[in-house]
């Protein structure tokens, strides 16, 4: 494993009152990830999760701005991977201390895969932004859940997907759903779709995503954005304390 080794320096800029053993921490050999917010760190955070994918634990994301460039993160496989950001989320004038940048026209970060069922990943303390093509392009989506069940999410957001989508859930096979994903404090800025549950028939549905606390927000919203837009058989949804701002629905 891949072990976050802590200095004085670690306590205060990259980890909270958390040591996370299983972690494997992206700045660290031999991934090597700059979080510069420049170099395209895409390969590093891949080689990363996949390893986490094969044994199982936490990717682990010190302060930084992490460019993924235009290709994306994919976990596709793996159970139990969670990629985790350090806290504190403010840091200076910047609302998250972790934020992933993304320039391409698909999905910026994906979990799981058509004909399987990922169990218990997660994504915490990180914000998903669009840049370059990824603003413009109707197809670019934040976050992007395919038959993953058992998805958490705390302190987590999706910006600046103004012609995409910021949260999707994507069943994909038969008697694949998404079974009981929780959001917590999860937000969506500026996305032309905040939250889209897609499904084709009885079969293939969403199934009890539960938001709490925080909200969905909109500020300066797209012309004609959606804050949730749930399809057919897309069952369960509950929320708790959201404040959605700023949409048409």
């Amino acid at each position: 494993m891949n072990g976050v080794t802590l200095t004085d320096a670690d306590w205060f800029n990259n980890v909270d009152d958390r040591v996370y053993e299983d972690a494997f921490n992206v700045k660290n050999s031999p991934y090597s990830a700059t979080g510069d917010g420049v170099t395209d760190d895409h390969v590093a955070i891949q080689a990363a999760i996949t390893d986490a994918e094969a044994a199982g634990g936490r990717v682990f994301f010190p302060l930084g701005a992490y460019n993924i460039g235009t290709v994306g993160l994919l976990c596709a496989s793996g159970n139990g991977v969670i990629l985790e950001g350090a806290t504190p989320r403010f840091v200076g004038a910047s609302l998250f201390g972790v934020e992933f940048l993304y320039s391409g026209t698909a999905e910026a970060v994906t979990f799981g895969q058509s004909g399987a069922i990922n169990y218990r990943n997660g994504l915490n303390n990180i914000q998903i932004r669009a840049t370059g093509g990824a603003t413009s392009s109707a197809s670019a989506i934040g976050l992007k859940l395919i038959n993953s069940h058992y998805f958490s999410s705390d302190k987590a957001a999706i910006k600046d997907f103004s012609s995409g989508i910021g949260l999707q859930f994507a069943p994909a096979g038969a008697a694949m759903f998404g079974a009981s994903s929780v959001f917590k404090e999860f937000f969506a800025h500026l996305c032309q779709i905040a939250v889209q549950s897609i499904g084709t028939s009885a079969i293939i549905k969403d199934n009890a995503t539960t938001f709490l606390g925080g909200g969905v927000l909109q500020s300066a919203a797209p012309a004609g954005s959606i804050g949730f837009d749930l399809r057919q058989y897309s069952d369960s949804y509950r929320f708790y304390a959201i404040d959605c701002e700023g949409y048409e629905t």
